[in-house]
């Protein structure tokens, strides 16, 4: 048997996840875990830098365009999946 009063309760234990998840993504000094994650974030960003520079050199450019295609687009996702959370 359910009461009306279960329908807030989910919403209410919605509203408490969307703060905690919103707290993750936007707070990192909130622990040592939203902070390795930001931390690995701003790796990932650092290193699509990089990976942006070598590409336009232009001995490595051949070798290296091909092989990180597919590293583009797994960052692409990831930084989608992101945005899309938040």
């Amino acid at each position: 048997m359910r009461s009306d009063d279960d329908g807030l309760y989910i919403g209410m234990d919605m509203k408490i996840f969307q703060k905690k998840v919103y707290n993750f993504l936007e707070r990192p000094s909130r622990g040592w875990i939203c902070f390795t994650y930001h931390f690995l974030v701003f790796l990932i960003v650092l290193s699509c830098l990089v990976i942006g520079v070598i590409c336009t050199i232009g001995e490595y450019e051949e070798k290296i365009t091909q092989k990180f295609i597919y590293v583009e687009i797994v960052l692409l996702i990831f930084f989608a999946s992101e945005y899309v959370i938040r």
